[in-house]
């Protein structure tokens, strides 16, 4: 359905679907081969994973190294455009701001039947800066970001253990820049029960946030350094909070280890004295 002035590809990862998808994918491939490249990745005999990274970590990375144009858009499985000219947008959006390397869009969430449930960017339509990605979370169904940018990331080994892979992009790309704004009709995304953010997977989730600052501050070191050090301590307390609810005593210890580790690491010893601080830790810089 997209309408725009320039070429594009769609390039699909199927990871081992076991349902009539890789079918369908393959019926549309074989009908226009020069322009969308269709990959079937079987799960069997891949290395392990970490436990918080999901397995189609291999699929997506793989399916991105695939891409041969200036930009990637992500489209998860469970997402679809609603706008026909959500691609032209975009590039019109990069071509305006080079300095620019990841931008969103307008998405809202459904259910299985396509029924509007909610809109999770009616308070962030605007560019985005470090500090704004600390209190704002991802817009996984409308990410764009310049190929070469991604490529770069790709290759560190890191990619492999960060558990939430969009909220590594937003957060690296955008840390000496900003994560640009482009507004369009919304990219819908599905939620049936299954996504991360399901309350059976809440655990999960908590502890990829403080695995995503940890990985973060890996990859950029001194450069944002405090936004960073202020997404580990909100990471940490988060985790601390829920694990004590929960009594999870392995995740609580898991926790604790990690943030030992982070204050080794970077000799932050002044993360002790601020950990319990509220007002300085969300106190938002002008």
């Amino acid at each position: 359905m997209q309408q725009t002035d320039f070429a594009w590809e769609l390039i699909i990862g199927d990871d081992g679907s076991s349902d009539g998808t890789s079918a369908i994918c393959r019926h549309y491939a074989a009908a226009y081969p020069q322009q969308i490249r269709y990959y079937y990745r079987n799960r069997e005999g891949r290395p392990p994973l970490s436990p918080d990274v999901y397995p189609n970590r291999y699929n997506l990375v793989e399916t991105f190294k695939a891409a041969n144009g200036a930009y990637i858009a992500w489209l998860d499985g469970d997402d679809y455009y609603t706008d026909v000219q959500q691609l032209q947008k975009v590039k019109d959006f990069f071509t305006a701001h080079s300095d620019c390397t990841i931008v969103f869009t307008d998405a809202h969430d459904v259910d299985a039947e396509g029924n509007f449930l909610f809109d999770p960017t009616y308070n962030v339509r605007r560019n985005l800066y470090p500090n704004d990605l600390i209190f704002h979370g991802p817009i996984t169904s409308s990410l764009v970001f310049q190929q070469a940018a991604v490529a770069a990331l790709l290759q560190q080994p890191i990619i492999w253990k960060v558990p939430a892979l969009d909220q590594f992009l937003m957060a690296v790309l955008s840390c000496n820049s900003y994560m640009g704004y482009v507004a369009t009709a919304p990219v819908s995304y599905r939620y049936h029960g299954a996504n991360l953010m399901h309350a059976k997977n809440m655990r999960r989730y908590y502890r990829s946030t403080l695995g995503n600052a940890l990985a973060m501050y890996k990859v950029l070191q001194q450069n944002s350094v405090q936004v960073i050090r202020k997404r580990i301590m909100i990471a940490c307390r988060t985790n601390l909070k829920y694990n004590l609810q929960h009594f999870d005593s392995r995740s609580l210890y898991t926790c604790m280890q990690q943030t030992a580790s982070y204050i080794k690491q970077s000799g932050d010893w002044k993360f002790f004295i601020d950990f319990w601080n509220t007002k300085l830790l969300y106190q938002r810089s002008s």
